[in-house]
């Protein structure tokens, strides 16, 4: 079932999800030397989650470390069967997917400080007509407000110059 992508050694990631599982919950069944190797529980648990594994996507299969994170964060104390592994990994990739795609709009940014920063006392008395008071930025009215106090224009007149 998976896509016409890479073909991928679904043994190889079962083995490397089994090995992970041992590594972090150390219960699982280990091959004893009386019985056959086709019949031992790891190697019958390796073919079905390699089995499974044949069914998934390559996303979902690429997504094995971050289904065990998620089993491993919930703080179960017991191995998970490869159902509840087939499960997560179908899950990490539905939370990586976006339902619609986000648009953004590129809109150009004004840079009003570096404007008033880059104007000229005279052109600055000027500011306000250039640009409207509600585009400016409250940091950048601000500073303007204090330069037209600090320059002799009275409250009155500095309202006129931001209604204008």
């Amino acid at each position: 079932m998976h896509t016409n992508e890479e073909k991928l050694d679904h043994a190889y990631f079962a083995n490397k999800i089994l090995c992970r599982l041992e590594t972090h919950y150390g219960n699982l069944p280990k091959v004893s030397e009386t019985v056959k190797p086709e019949d031992s529980l790891p190697v019958a648990r390796q073919k079905e989650l390699t089995r499974q594994l044949q069914n998934m996507t390559n996303p979902e299969v690429h997504s094995w470390h971050l289904a065990l994170d998620n089993i491993f964060k919930r703080g179960e104390h017991w191995c998970p069967n490869i159902a509840e592994v087939c499960f997560e990994m179908r899950a990490a990739v539905r939370g990586m997917k976006e339902d619609k795609p986000i648009r953004i709009e590129h809109t150009a940014q004004t840079d009003y400080a570096g404007i008033w920063n880059n104007t000229p006392d005279l052109d600055r008395i000027k500011f306000f007509k250039r640009f409207t008071y509600k585009e400016i930025p409250s940091a950048t009215q601000f500073v303007a407000k204090s330069w037209f106090k600090k320059n002799g224009f009275t409250s009155e007149q500095i309202t006129e110059m931001i209604n204008d």
